[in-house]
């Protein structure tokens, strides 16, 4: 449900952000209408600051029907699925499902635009021994140049922890994991 409302949001802010004139409604129009000739989510348009991209970019992806996807399920200590959602070579979103292990439920997604990650959402539900309460922890990076540009934990901004996602970083071992098949080295630690 949590997941439903974030995508709302999303869309509500860019159906709210993104009426700056008639001639960026043309231009995103002409976007849209290439996504679906192409089958491919945009590409980034250059006038819209990191931020506005991110969100336009995550929304296209989300609401997409144009994209291939492919899961993997592997065991480590409980089921793990993968979603890659993708055209032809190009991957715009990586889904890591944990499943629910001991008393929490955890998924982690992963959102691309020329292979370079540019939003990771984390999803925690339940904690510690946690009987018939709902904790929840929701975080947001939002990254331009593998750098964090924002973000969140449960809707409100904070420091980062992680500030920036090198080649050796989960999300992008992940994309790699798409070529190569191999998981268990990636997330069975």
């Amino acid at each position: 449900m949590k997941i439903a409302a974030f995508y709302f949001t999303f869309a509500v802010v860019l159906l709210t952000g993104c009426r700056k004139s008639d001639t960026a409604r043309e231009v995103r129009n002409q976007e849209k209408t290439e996504v679906s000739q192409e089958s491919a989510p945009a590409k980034s348009d250059d006038s819209l600051s990191p931020m506005e991209s991110i969100k336009v970019n995550v929304a296209e992806i989300n609401t997409g029907n144009s994209l291939s996807k492919k899961s993997y399920t592997f065991p480590c200590d409980e089921t793990i699925k993968i979603d890659y959602y993708y055209n032809g070579a190009d991957i715009f979103k990586t889904v890591v499902d944990y499943g629910t292990v001991g008393d929490h439920y955890q998924k982690k997604e992963f959102y691309y635009q020329n292979n370079k990650l540019i939003f990771y959402h984390d999803f925690v539900e339940g904690g510690p021994a946690c009987e018939g309460c709902e904790m929840k922890l929701e975080k947001r990076w939002y990254i331009h140049s593998d750098k964090v540009i924002k973000y969140t934990e449960n809707n409100k901004d904070k420091q980062c922890e992680t500030c920036v996602f090198s080649a050796n970083s989960l999300p992008y071992a992940i994309l790699r994991g798409f070529k190569t098949g191999s998981f268990e080295n990636i997330l069975c630690k």
